[in-house]
């Protein structure tokens, strides 16, 4: 009996992990793209931090993502999301929620 009860303890154990393993959050991966208003108020992207930079409400995309799209493709977007993009919001990101 004190074998079957060990044995059960050793399995829980292994799902236990096996569950935290499982659980763990994905890390972003891909280029970050910064976003900002050209002069005549369209959303475009850009990789380095554009200055003054902060998200307008009413914007249709967000400030800031993370994307696995080719650059130029992602750079030459107007008012879009690239395709395989993830939205960054912490700090240190342009991305500002209301």
């Amino acid at each position: 009996m004190k074998k079957i009860s060990m044995g059960l303890m050793a399995i829980a154990g292994i799902i236990g992990i096996g569950g935290a393993f499982a659980f763990k959050p994905a890390k972003q991966v891909g280029t970050t793209y910064y976003g900002y208003m050209d002069s005549s108020g369209n959303g475009k992207w850009s990789l380095s931090r554009p200055s003054g930079a902060s998200c307008q409400s009413g914007l249709s995309i967000a400030c800031t993502i993370t994307s696995t799209t080719p650059q130029a493709t992602v750079l030459g977007l107007t008012n879009a999301f690239p395709a395989q993009n993830t939205i960054v919001n912490g700090s240190g990101s342009v991305y500002q929620p209301n």
